[in-house]
């Protein structure tokens, strides 16, 4: 199964930057492609494009969640197609993910048939500056071990993934 870690944010933005720092870390444990930055829109449709799953890791804030919080979400795109609204709420990167796996699928790509999206609640998103703060930079080893555990189960070095976190939701 060709897999790809999608590390999405900016490390000049505080706690933006906690999606490449999760999938640099988690590609020093497992051998699996990823590729990190500030990746938005019709860009990101690019991305996935020819991989059979995509692991997406970002920072978000709701709210309602205190700092450091990990959320997981599954997206299967058969059936996707015929639908051109997002049953998550739409990314501060453009597009929706579920809407650019019906896009793609409607425009006859290679799109994956599976998307895990983990998120972890920011506490800041809005300053300048390098470095994370204090709750998100404690959380991450936290998040590295739960992605690893629920989708690279084989032997370090293998990519496939056969178990999903038990807080993962499909939609």
């Amino acid at each position: 199964m060709k897999t790809l870690v999608l590390g999405l944010g900016k490390s000049i933005v505080r706690d933006d930057g906690l999606g490449p720092v999760v999938a640099d870390r988690l590609a020093r444990q497992v051998s699996v492609e990823v590729r990190t930055g500030p990746i938005t829109g019709l860009q990101l449709l690019d991305c996935m494009t020819g991989y059979d799953k995509v692991i997406v890791v970002d920072a978000t804030q709701s709210g309602d969640d205190r700092p450091g919080t990990i959320r997981c979400r599954e997206l299967v795109s058969a059936g996707l197609a015929a639908k051109r609204t997002s049953p998550l709420p739409q990314s501060r990167h453009g597009w929706g993910i579920a809407d650019l796996l019906a896009l793609g699928s409607q425009a006859g790509l290679a799109v994956p048939r599976q998307v895990v999206v983990y998120t972890m609640e920011a506490g800041d998103l809005s300053d300048f500056g390098e470095g994370l703060t204090p709750a998100v930079a404690a959380a991450i080893p936290r998040m590295v071990r739960r992605i690893r555990g629920d989708q690279f189960s084989g032997p370090p070095g293998e990519s496939t993934s056969t178990r999903r976190g038990e807080q993962c939701q499909t939609g």
